[in-house]
């Protein structure tokens, strides 16, 4: 015997983790629906944080405009200078809070659809 193999034993090709037969088309019908709403859910947090942001921003300015403040940002945010100030500045911090959630979610919603849908699949 020189040590060569002749035959190889016949082995089953191994099935994908997840196929489209796994999914009926029901539930990936339904699975991109919930995608498709989540990243409208997305759109209106984006577009409700922009206009709580801005919404801040101009208070902020009303606030020292109206107030005559000569202060800085530090004596805001360190000195308690002046606490509506600080208030506005919190609800910029919110606004942008919500853009970033609206953001992160429009994201997962638009990944989940793309496998749902297998738009992205090879």
């Amino acid at each position: 015997m020189t040590g060569e193999v002749t035959s190889w034993p016949e082995v089953a090709p191994a099935a994908p983790l997840l196929a489209d037969s796994a999914f009926p088309a029901d539930a990936r019908s339904e699975r991109a629906a919930g995608a498709v709403a989540l990243q409208r859910t997305g759109n209106r947090l984006v577009v409700a944080g922009f206009v709580v942001a801005i919404t801040g921003v101009v208070l902020y300015c009303v606030i020292t405009f109206a107030g005559n403040i000569t202060t800085d940002l530090a004596d805001i945010l360190l000195r308690n200078a002046l606490p509506a100030a600080r208030g506005s500045l919190a609800v910029v911090g919110a606004g942008s809070l919500l853009w970033l959630i609206g953001s992160f979610m429009h994201l997962r919603g638009a990944m989940d659809a793309e496998d749902a849908t297998g738009a992205g699949a090879p």
